[in-house]
């Protein structure tokens, strides 16, 4: 693997490819979708699927379309339902900035505790490894 010359993902090849040693390769994955398989190409060819095949995953964009309920006490404390979808790999909420704590349900549901805060509206945003959502409101009520 020391000598590899090209990643593909699928048919797709991949940017940025630094061999750091004679077993490892890290590369950017181009766009896509689905599970793809994974090729190396060295001077003696190109790895070919069977045992040892290496996969690789695409994940959705996450998505939220609803908050329920979509307001709660700025003391905060509210536990909040998240619908959309993407979000089972979901790694960090936040409320108007500030993370909270969360237990991702499913790929269409995570729960999170709605952190205090000053009366008025805020963004909710879930991050997850596919990218971040663009947000939806909740707002604060005294």
């Amino acid at each position: 693997m020391a000598l590899t010359s090209a990643v593909r993902f699928g048919t797709s090849p991949a940017t940025g490819i630094v061999v750091g040693s004679d077993s490892v390769i890290t590369a950017n994955a181009p766009s896509g979708s689905g599970t793809v398989t994974v090729t190396a190409t060295t001077p003696g060819g190109t790895s070919a699927p069977g045992p040892g095949t290496a996969y690789y995953t695409y994940l959705p964009a996450p998505v939220v379309s609803s908050l329920t309920p979509a307001s709660g006490p700025a003391l905060g404390g509210t536990t909040v339902t998240l619908t959309g979808s993407g979000l089972t790999y979901t790694d960090e909420v936040l409320f108007g900035g500030v993370p909270v704590p969360f237990t991702a349900i499913s790929d269409t549901k995570v729960v999170a505790v709605a952190a205090g805060g000053t009366p008025g509206t805020v963004t909710v945003v879930v991050r997850t490894p596919a990218g971040t959502t663009s947000g939806i409101p909740y707002q604060y009520v005294t």
